[in-house]
């Protein structure tokens, strides 16, 4: 997941600019009607970041 991120620097930014947290603890970016909302920092912020981080050890 990680490597895909990495190959996609504008879908990191946009991801990491998306999942913040929305106030409460929660993800913003998960915010789906059908479900519980994440905990942030959720899964895909988690990701986003370590692709962030390698990106920036390029």
């Amino acid at each position: 997941m990680i490597e895909f991120m990495e190959a996609r620097p504008g879908l990191v930014a946009e991801l990491l600019r998306a999942h913040v947290d929305d106030g409460t603890g929660h993800c913003l970016g998960c915010s789906w009607r059908q479900s519980a909302v994440p905990i942030h920092p959720c899964s895909i912020r988690w990701y986003a970041e370590r692709a962030a981080e390698a990106l920036r050890h390029r």
